[in-house]
């Protein structure tokens, strides 16, 4: 809450909820929620109401490149705008009127692409980092390869927990996962951190008090906790 516009949708949230989420994920789902509804009703931007979903589809494919460019060095967090616009004809490449809902986005651009802000003359960024890392989480959801003998939300948990720079990436993620799912995190982490490298064991102990941190395991039987627990403890 360190935006005035970002601590008047958390108040917004508040007034209508009478309690904010508690899980962090659905804090920020219910944000993401709450800002487009403004932006949509004070027709600040007219294609929010024609498709929605594609925007935030596209604002997810935008955090999962900036995130992976920023993990090689490839990038400081930010696109210019004719890599921007490259990316946007990329991503709907194919879909019936993508091209041209593509045009459409690109010249309502002008200081703000709703989340993406231009901090610097010609290039733009989320307006904070755990937005980004926010949207990449759902772009992991919603796109994870579903070939392959194993869960592929599981197998795309699993490589980012040993990536370090993906640690607020894949807390988000956690919060998108099924309860099923959740309860098979405990084993995962046991296993990461018998097969990795020396360094990984610490750092697993660490994403797993994120975890807790961020309420991921409530509403779970309190087994679960325990296993959580005595795997940071161990």
């Amino acid at each position: 809450a360190a935006y005035p516009m970002q601590l008047a949708i958390l108040l917004h949230l508040l007034q209508r909820r009478g309690l904010l989420p508690q899980q962090r994920t659905q804090l920020y789902s219910g944000y993401i929620e709450a800002f487009l509804d403004r932006e949509q009703s004070e027709d600040k931007e007219p294609l929010l109401s024609e498709d929605r979903e594609l925007i935030e589809d596209i604002h997810a494919f935008l955090a999962w490149h900036l995130q992976t460019s920023a993990e090689l060095g490839e990038s400081s967090g930010s696109l210019s705008r004719v890599e921007l616009g490259r990316l946007v004809h990329q991503h709907l490449d194919g879909r019936p009127k993508g091209q041209e809902f593509a045009e459409r986005l690109l010249r309502a651009m002008e200081g703000r692409v709703l989340c993406l802000v231009e901090r610097e003359p010609g290039y733009f960024q989320f307006e904070v980092q755990s937005l980004r890392e926010y949207f990449a989480a759902k772009y992991v959801q919603d796109y994870a390869d579903v070939r392959g003998e194993r869960s592929p939300r599981v197998t795309c948990f699993e490589a980012m927990l040993i990536r370090p720079y993906w640690l607020n990436v894949c807390r988000f993620f956690v919060g998108m996962l099924n309860k099923i799912e959740v309860r098979g995190i405990a084993s995962t982490l046991r296993q990461l951190s018998e097969n990795g490298d020396e360094s990984l064991p610490l750092h697993l102990r660490f994403a797993a008090c994120r975890f807790l941190d961020d309420r991921a395991f409530q509403g779970q039987p309190s087994r679960v906790l325990t296993e959580i627990v005595e795997f940071i403890l161990s």
